[in-house]
């Protein structure tokens, strides 16, 4: 069985293997307060029953054994600013075709060295940027002719097209990358995000929905003609309906998916499809019963948040009670952004780095507190120009 997570393969001596054969992370006390560099992460979620349904007879893609599980110790965390190497701007072009709302964006991917961004409510548009900021195109438009959309639910993308997917007319529509239609596929049900491995099969995530239950699994595989394959991790009655902006996070050779009020992230090997499991032990986690529900109140429980988990590398950024955190998976510290509250969170990877949005409102005020490192002169003006401007920050590890 191949396909592992990040840190398979573990030597440090304060990591032991469970009797479930998952890996346990002892986190070290080691914590200093005094970071000065804020890192703004993808959360994750889902407790899952490991339960699928393959519609292939084949064996397809196969859940690895090499699991993670980390005991949460809020009170041995490190700083986060110890790992960080670097923090980098991109400038987002202000231009009239490639407005955008950048507390409104709904998903953020970096392909094929280009930056796409989808508002979904607003704008309604994914918009297509090069890796200097400059708006190059709009990807499709509404309507309902040939290589228009209704409304775009979620889109990704691989080296050589964008799938944009119009949940409303079971719909993925296909361009390249010079904005040209190429054609449409068609889906049984109402999916709510998407991704697509290296092979051309597509994962399909649904959200649970009491008057409208499409599908009894949160996941499923189909094939580059949209034939179902496989079907992953059943839907339960404790599952929250607080839906996700986004469930996937595609990020070099790895596939994030996570749900909500959870405390599992799903790791996908986009290659092969292989999947594994990093859970987090929470000490005071949402109880089962009040999982489903919209309102758990202030008890100062313990969960991975509504934005999903990115990796780098052997580290993995996520979010627990909309803070931000990041877990060396190799070593099993967590990295914590101290005693500063999290203004954003990274929406993605690219090349061994995190990236995130940040608009001018945030920057004045991380730079007033001295969160982050001030951008280059040109970035930092055009940022306190307008409240509105926005810029891509790129953090890389060391």
């Amino acid at each position: 069985m191949s396909g592992s997570l990040p840190g398979r393969g573990m030597r440090n001596e304060n990591l032991r293997r469970s009797p479930e054969n998952h890996q346990i992370a002892k986190i070290h006390p080691n914590y200093n307060m005094n970071n000065k560099i804020i890192i703004y992460c993808i959360s994750v979620a889902a407790l899952l029953t490991v339960s699928c349904k393959n519609h292939t007879g084949q064996s397809g893609m196969e859940k690895s054994s090499e699991n993670l599980t980390v005991k949460w110790d809020a009170e041995s965390l490190r700083d986060i600013s110890t790992i960080i190497e670097d923090v980098s701007y991109i400038p987002i072009e202000t231009h009239s075709d490639g407005l955008f709302n950048s507390e409104r964006i709904t998903k953020l991917m970096i392909a094929d060295e280009k930056i796409l961004i989808l508002e979904r409510v607003g704008t309604g548009a994914l918009l297509m940027f090069d890796m200097n900021g400059r708006f190059e195109r709009r990807i499709g438009k509404r309507g309902q002719g040939p290589g228009e959309y209704t409304m775009i639910m979620a889109f990704t993308a691989d080296d050589n097209y964008l799938y944009i997917l119009d949940a409303p007319r079971k719909s993925v529509l296909i361009y390249d990358y010079s904005g040209n239609y190429i054609r449409e596929l068609k889906t049984e049900k109402h999916p709510y995000d998407i991704a697509v491995l290296d092979n051309g099969d597509f994962l399909l995530a649904y959200h649970i929905q009491p008057k409208r239950m499409e599908s009894a699994y949160r996941i499923e595989i189909l094939d580059k003609d949209m034939n179902l394959k496989k079907e992953l991790f059943p839907m339960n009655e404790t599952d929250s309906e607080i839906g996700m902006d986004y469930y996937f996070v595609h990020s070099g050779d790895k596939i994030t998916y996570q749900n909500y009020i959870q405390d599992t992230v799903v790791v996908f090997d986009a290659g092969n499809g292989n999947y594994n499991f990093i859970g987090f032990d929470f000490n005071n986690k949402v109880p089962e019963e009040l999982r489903s529900g919209l309102d758990f109140g202030n008890r100062g429980y313990q969960f991975l948040g509504n934005n999903t988990a990115v990796t780098v590398g052997k580290y993995l950024v996520f979010t627990v009670s909309m803070r931000a955190y990041v877990l060396d998976t190799e070593q099993g510290y967590i990295y914590s952004n101290g005693k500063y509250p999290v203004f954003d969170m990274p929406q993605a990877g690219y090349k061994g780095k995190i990236a995130t949005t940040v608009n001018g409102r945030y920057y004045r005020q991380a730079i007033k507190h001295d969160i982050w490192p001030k951008a280059p002169e040109k970035t930092h003006e055009y940022l306190l120009k307008d409240d509105e401007n926005t810029a891509l920050m790129l953090y890389k590890f060391k």
